[in-house]
């Protein structure tokens, strides 16, 4: 009987000690979680509009993201910025700030030219910063607009577009080369 309770006590204190790891555990990835880039930019930093799915702000060369009228999740709306953008009807997606963000992902270093289609007010001038520095520019006629573009992912693996304008612009579509 005594050897009975003993067994049981160790068992109790071996149980206690697996908890106790699994618990701390538990704890230290809570307090420092490793979730990938789309993960964290939609859930725990909330830029982006829309989940874009795992690998789904991924650059991919002539593929030709769309940002038309169906102004929901898909193709070219995983890209946008949270609060920055409105769903403009027929045309597509228009910024409502006058700088308005844009997300890709790809391997750092990598370099890449690129096509943007925007629609815009005649005479209005559009720039694209690729974290932070200047990618290109385009004085808009009144009808859709190419904004040809070249840069460089930084090291982060993460690609961010600013289009800087003085009133609102219309993406249509955008493609990497």
């Amino acid at each position: 009987m005594q050897k009975l309770k003993r067994t049981a006590g160790i068992f109790c204190y071996m149980l206690g000690g697996i908890l106790l790891v699994f618990y701390l555990a538990t704890l230290w990835r809570g307090l420092h979680p490793s979730p990938s880039v789309e993960y964290r930019m939609y859930y725990l930093d909330q830029q982006l509009a829309f989940w874009p799915g795992e690998n789904g702000l991924a650059i991919e060369p002539e593929a030709v993201l769309s940002f038309g009228p169906d102004c929901g999740p898909g193709q070219g709306a995983n890209h946008l910025a949270r609060g920055e953008w409105i769903c403009a009807g027929e045309t597509g997606w228009q910024s409502r700030n006058m700088d308005s963000m844009l997300y890709f992902t790809a391997r750092a270093g990598s370099q890449y030219n690129g096509a943007l289609t925007l629609c815009g007010t005649a005479g209005q001038t559009v720039t694209l910063y690729a974290d932070g520095e200047e990618a290109g520019h385009v004085l808009l006629s009144g009808g859709e607009d190419t904004l040809d573009f070249a840069c460089t992912v930084p090291d982060s693996g993460l690609l961010t577009l600013s289009l800087a304008a003085d009133s609102p612009i219309t993406i249509l579509e955008m493609m990497f080369s």
